[in-house]
Protein backbone atom coordinates (compact mmCIF):
# COMPACT_ATOMS: atom_id res chain seq x y z
CA UNK A 1 0.00 0.00 0.00
CA UNK A 2 1.18 3.51 -1.18
CA UNK A 3 0.41 6.72 1.36
CA UNK A 4 -0.04 10.21 -0.34
CA UNK A 5 -1.27 13.77 0.55
CA UNK A 6 -4.22 14.67 -1.20
CA UNK A 7 -3.75 16.84 -4.75
CA UNK A 8 -0.16 16.97 -3.51
CA UNK A 9 1.63 14.22 -4.22
CA UNK A 10 1.97 12.39 -7.44
CA UNK A 11 1.63 8.42 -8.11
CA UNK A 12 3.16 6.92 -11.19
CA UNK A 13 0.91 4.11 -12.40
CA UNK A 14 2.68 2.11 -15.08
CA UNK A 15 0.96 -0.62 -17.24
CA UNK A 16 3.60 -2.91 -19.32
CA UNK A 17 3.21 -6.48 -20.41
CA UNK A 18 -0.04 -5.99 -22.34
CA UNK A 19 -0.78 -7.70 -25.46
CA UNK A 20 -2.85 -7.52 -28.05
CA UNK A 21 -4.42 -10.70 -30.00
CA UNK A 22 -1.79 -10.39 -32.16
CA UNK A 23 0.99 -10.72 -29.81
CA UNK A 24 1.88 -7.25 -30.03
CA UNK A 25 2.74 -5.60 -26.33
CA UNK A 26 0.58 -2.19 -25.18
CA UNK A 27 -0.52 -1.60 -28.87
CA UNK A 28 -4.27 0.30 -29.74
CA UNK A 29 -4.71 -0.40 -26.15
CA UNK A 30 -7.17 2.12 -23.57
CA UNK A 31 -5.91 2.77 -20.09
CA UNK A 32 -8.79 4.36 -17.62
CA UNK A 33 -7.76 4.85 -14.67
CA UNK A 34 -10.62 5.53 -11.81
CA UNK A 35 -10.42 6.30 -7.65
CA UNK A 36 -12.90 6.28 -5.34
CA UNK A 37 -12.79 5.39 -1.49
CA UNK A 38 -12.90 1.54 -0.53
CA UNK A 39 -16.61 1.20 0.52
CA UNK A 40 -18.17 3.53 -2.53
CA UNK A 41 -19.41 2.66 -5.81
CA UNK A 42 -18.74 5.75 -7.44
CA UNK A 43 -15.77 5.91 -9.40
CA UNK A 44 -14.01 9.43 -10.43
CA UNK A 45 -12.20 8.79 -13.54
CA UNK A 46 -8.73 9.85 -13.44
CA UNK A 47 -7.11 9.48 -16.75
CA UNK A 48 -8.12 7.55 -19.97
CA UNK A 49 -5.56 7.35 -22.89
CA UNK A 50 -3.14 5.45 -24.54
CA UNK A 51 0.01 6.17 -22.68
CA UNK A 52 1.31 2.88 -20.22
CA UNK A 53 2.17 5.66 -17.95
CA UNK A 54 -0.03 7.84 -16.19
CA UNK A 55 0.78 10.45 -12.97
CA UNK A 56 -1.94 11.06 -10.38
CA UNK A 57 -2.75 12.61 -7.88
CA UNK A 58 -5.77 11.97 -5.74
CA UNK A 59 -8.48 13.03 -3.83
CA UNK A 60 -8.50 12.59 0.35
CA UNK A 61 -10.05 9.40 0.95
CA UNK A 62 -12.94 8.16 3.45
CA UNK A 63 -11.81 9.10 7.06
CA UNK A 64 -13.82 6.41 8.21
CA UNK A 65 -11.81 3.97 6.18
CA UNK A 66 -8.07 5.36 7.17
CA UNK A 67 -8.35 7.69 3.86
CA UNK A 68 -7.94 4.84 1.74
CA UNK A 69 -8.91 4.89 -1.90
CA UNK A 70 -9.02 1.60 -4.57
CA UNK A 71 -7.15 2.50 -7.69
CA UNK A 72 -9.01 0.39 -10.82
CA UNK A 73 -7.52 0.69 -14.27
CA UNK A 74 -9.51 -1.33 -17.07
CA UNK A 75 -7.51 -1.55 -19.89
CA UNK A 76 -9.52 -2.52 -23.28
CA UNK A 77 -8.41 -2.59 -27.02
CA UNK A 78 -9.59 -1.03 -29.78
CA UNK A 79 -12.61 -3.56 -30.28
CA UNK A 80 -13.78 -2.80 -26.73
CA UNK A 81 -13.03 -6.30 -25.55
CA UNK A 82 -11.58 -5.27 -21.79
CA UNK A 83 -9.67 -6.63 -19.10
CA UNK A 84 -10.49 -7.92 -15.50
CA UNK A 85 -9.71 -4.91 -13.15
CA UNK A 86 -7.19 -3.91 -11.62
CA UNK A 87 -7.44 -3.06 -8.11
CA UNK A 88 -5.14 -1.49 -5.76
CA UNK A 89 -5.51 0.30 -2.35
CA UNK A 90 -3.81 3.77 -1.69
CA UNK A 91 -3.68 5.54 1.39
CA UNK A 92 -4.07 9.55 0.85
CA UNK A 93 -5.01 11.81 3.28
Amino acid sequence: MDVAFALLDTFSVRCTGWINCLGVENDQLTYNHYVAPRNDPADLPVYSGRNITANLMFPVGDRNDAFRNQLTIVISNNANYTSNSIIYTVTVS
